[in-house]
């Protein structure tokens, strides 16, 4: 994840690609949560960053 000002770039344009392993380790990585929790957050919420991350905090 690149920083560059206030502005932070999300790999993918922040949408999460459930079907690409090496993908689903760096958003894991990111979001401090094994990819088992990525996959079904994602199935709940959609594909988005900004919603996943949401969800996962409860």
């Amino acid at each position: 994840m690149a920083t560059t000002g206030s502005t932070t770039e999300l790999p993918d344009g922040g949408i999460i690609n459930r079907s690409e392993p090496a993908a689903m380790r760096v958003w894991a990585r990111m979001l401090g949560v094994h990819q088992a929790e990525i996959l079904i957050a994602v199935a709940v919420v959609g594909p988005s960053f900004g919603a996943v991350r949401d969800y996962l905090r409860g």
